[in-house]
């Protein structure tokens, strides 16, 4: 399931890839110099603004507009250069200092988190951001108690990793007649502090106040 910007949002870097020079659509999360952000203007009402296109050959003329139906007119009309909303008019003076900086007005809009009131704003290039992905993978129910740690074996195929040796928490009804019937069936995990791999058949009687763990090869 692919993640929205919200839910890359709550992320935190351990569950996030991050990659330069990424295609960048409005509402992507990025990555500047350290600092996450969103790409995509939105003035104080929460809509989403574009650049127009009148007066394209000033830069210093071009406004953002949200485009929305407000009381039968469309704020900025299809260029831009129509009356803008209230919401719009605000956030052009916001902007004034932003497309008068001599930046590219129609670079990638980044507005950077913070909180911040107004939000601090950039013009970037696509090559100057890293775009945010989550790290994606497969749960098995079966793999509920097992962890990975470092050394272990696993298989990579299509994406999926398997590990070649699970373990899962299974109470050991003790005392048990031994040797054990083997092949055993799985899943079969029992906790114990005991150095693995263990001699079978195992020395009975076992303390009851000890666990067992058993790792078992998957074929």
């Amino acid at each position: 399931m692919a993640a929205g910007g919200a839910d890359l949002a709550e992320m935190g870097d351990a569950d996030l890839t991050w990659r330069r020079g990424a295609a960048l659509l409005p509402g992507d999360r990025v990555r500047h110099r350290g600092r996450r952000g969103t790409v995509g203007f939105h003035n104080d009402d929460g809509a989403a603004v574009t650049l127009g296109t009148a007066h394209g050959h000033e830069p210093a003329l071009l406004r953002f507009h949200c485009a929305r139906n407000l009381h039968g007119r469309v704020c900025g009309g299809r260029d831009g250069a129509a009356p803008l909303c209230a919401a719009c008019t605000r956030f052009g003076v916001e902007t004034a200092p932003l497309l008068a900086s001599g930046a590219n007005p129609r670079l990638h809009h980044i507005t950077f988190d913070g909180g911040g009131r107004p939000p601090e704003r950039a013009l970037l290039l696509a090559h100057e951001v890293e775009k945010a992905g989550a790290i994606t993978g497969v749960h098995r129910t079966s793999w509920v108690g097992a962890a990975f740690q470092n050394g272990d074996v696993v298989v990579v195929e299509a994406g999926v990793v398997t590990p070649r040796a699970l373990a899962f928490p299974f109470p050991l009804p003790l005392p048990l007649p031994l040797p054990l019937p083997l092949p055993l069936p799985l899943p079969l995990a029992l906790p114990l502090p005991l150095p693995l791999p263990l001699p079978l058949p195992l020395p009975l009687p076992l303390p009851l106040t000890q666990t067992l763990t058993l790792t078992l090869p998957l074929p």
